[in-house]
């Protein structure tokens, strides 16, 4: 995001350029991805923003990537640049009426073994999703 001024500028430059500012007035159907480690934009900027369009009514999706920065889709794992891109995919096709690829089969508990999970975590806005809104 390009300012046009340095952080002396004070708080209110960023607030002003937030997409929090702005959520209330977003009505397309939204996907935030977002990665746990990205230290230029902490989760939690990701939440807020997510919440909020939640609060507005909004259809969205959030999805979050464990272990993955700020560039995922440049130099995240190669699992989870594909899975990212699966996830965009699929998006489209719910809300643009194009036809996704065949979903891969899901990991196993056994599989994926125990403790952090090691692909996205998607959260919905819950039932409504899944009607397709």
């Amino acid at each position: 995001m390009f300012l046009a001024q340095a952080l002396a500028g004070g708080p209110e430059v960023y607030a002003a350029a937030s997409p929090v500012r702005t959520a209330s007035r977003i009505t397309t159907p939204t996907l935030v991805l977002h990665s746990d480690a990205d230290w230029r934009c902490p989760p939690e900027q990701g939440e807020q923003f997510f919440a909020h369009l939640l609060r507005a009514g909004v259809p969205a999706e959030m999805v979050r990537f464990p272990d993955e920065g700020h560039e995922l889709s440049r130099s995240g794992t190669p699992k989870h640049r594909v899975e990212r891109f699966e996830i965009v995919l699929e998006w489209h096709g719910r809300h643009l009426g194009v036809e996704a690829p065949a979903e891969p089969p899901e990991e196993t508990a056994a599989e994926a073994g125990a403790g952090a999970p090691t692909g996205p975590v998607r959260v919905t806005d819950g039932p409504a999703s899944a009607s397709g809104r």
